[in-house]
């Protein structure tokens, strides 16, 4: 059998989907990126949300979906930001023009995404026109760059990258599993924590999976500085201990009749080599 071809895929930055949101004039696409960019849903899963299935009383806003609209087949709960609640309820309350709680009682069964009041509308023909208006965008802002290699047609940003980046945020700020309990995905049949530890794991990481609130993107900014700063002063704290310790040796050296042969530029070559 022929080997598969692995190419490189592309990395999102927060930088980028920013630049992407603030591109994006399409309130129903910003809403979904927003989502995706939060939750780590897949796209499907995401679009067969319905009204019912968003719990707007907790924090963070927790999304309930259903095991038939699940790639494993097992219902499952995914968070979203702050930030994305805030235009998810938006955009439905536009659409109704209703409070979102009486929109949750009246039309149960519609999905969230849907351009009109209905539940007869199927996930896959939506995400048909958010994939031409997310290709469009794109193109608009210069992002769509195809992959290399030959009979390729895919661009290097999808809706899925942006699953990749959440899964990626998620295992560097808490853990991997819970990164993977955020995918959906079954890790260890031991790893098994009460909702009130999920709930805060994602609070300690939502404000890297928040893109629009300049407050929190300038809190952001200002802790990855303090932490390059410690880094830094780390890394000078211990190269002064290192040359203390030369200077101790070349004291010592100069001292003992013997060691005083050894040419004193051979040895700092040698030890800036080690």
């Amino acid at each position: 059998m022929p080997k598969i071809l692995r190419r490189k895929k592309e990395t999102l930055s927060p930088k980028k989907i920013r630049d992407i949101l603030l591109a994006c004039t399409n309130d129903r696409l910003k809403v979904f990126i927003l989502v995706l960019a939060s939750a780590g849903t897949r796209s499907i899963e995401t679009l067969s949300i319905r009204n019912q299935d968003i719990n707007f009383e907790e924090s963070p806003t927790k999304l309930h979906i259903i095991a038939e609209n699940t790639k494993t087949k097992q219902e499952r709960d995914a968070y979203i930001s702050d930030e994305a609640f805030k235009e998810l309820k938006r955009f439905v309350e536009s659409k109704y023009n209703e409070k979102l709680e009486n929109i949750k009682s009246n039309y149960p069964n519609d999905l969230v995404f849907s351009s009109w009041r209905t539940d007869k509308i199927q996930p896959i023909g939506i995400y048909g026109v958010l994939h031409k208006q997310f290709a469009s965008l794109l193109s608009k802002i210069e992002m769509a760059q195809r992959k290399d290699g030959q009979g390729v047609q895919r661009r290097k940003i999808s809706f899925h990258l942006f699953r990749d980046y959440v899964k990626t945020t998620v295992a560097i700020h808490t853990n991997s599993d819970f990164s993977e309990w955020i995918l959906g995905h079954t890790s260890s049949t031991y790893w098994n924590i009460p909702e009130e530890t999920t709930k805060e794991l994602y609070q300690k990481c939502m404000k890297y999976l928040t893109f629009l609130d300049y407050s929190t993107v300038e809190s952001v900014g200002r802790d990855f500085e303090s932490k390059l700063e410690e880094q830094e002063n780390r890394h000078r704290e211990e190269m002064k201990q290192v040359n203390e310790k030369y200077d101790q040796i070349i004291d010592a050296m100069s001292k003992n009749p013997i060691l005083s042969k050894v040419k004193i530029d051979v040895l700092k070559k040698k030890i800036k080599k080690k």
